[in-house]
């Protein structure tokens, strides 16, 4: 039987700062869940802290304070720029520069039109999250 280690889908993420303290934090994939019928993919990831050792990750601080899940929401409420997926911000009236498709739209036409590394393709999109916050 052939035997194969998983590897989890982590990224690391802003650090924070509490009391003076700075924390490393790292976000892990949970669970994905992907409905095409309601047209939503949901990421659900857990962030742990850890010790800020010279820029580095330290040791985890899981001890002294817990991970907590963070959800990730890909829906067509969302507009990204069709040829890269980047989100993109309404100008003041409502319109945006160039067009633009929904986000949940533009990873099914990845998935159905592109070979994809899938782990690859979820780490940057948790990149893309910009508010890691409870």
């Amino acid at each position: 039987m052939l035997t194969v280690t998983p590897i989890p889908i982590s990224i690391d993420i802003a650090d924070v700062e509490i009391n003076g303290t700075i924390l490393k934090r790292k976000a892990t994939l949970f669970t994905m869940t992907y409905n095409q019928s309601a047209k939503y993919l949901v990421l659900n990831w857990s962030v742990s802290f850890f010790a800020d050792s010279l820029g580095f990750y330290g040791r985890s601080l899981s001890e002294i304070i817990p991970s907590y899940s963070h959800e990730s929401i890909a829906d067509n409420n969302t507009f990204v720029n069709p040829a890269t997926g980047q989100i993109l911000i309404a100008d003041s009236t409502g319109h945006y520069s160039i067009n633009y498709m929904g986000q949940y739209d533009w990873f099914n036409m990845m998935a159905e039109t592109q070979p994809l590394q899938i782990h690859d393709m979820i780490r940057q999109y948790g990149m893309l999250v910009t508010n890691w916050e409870k």
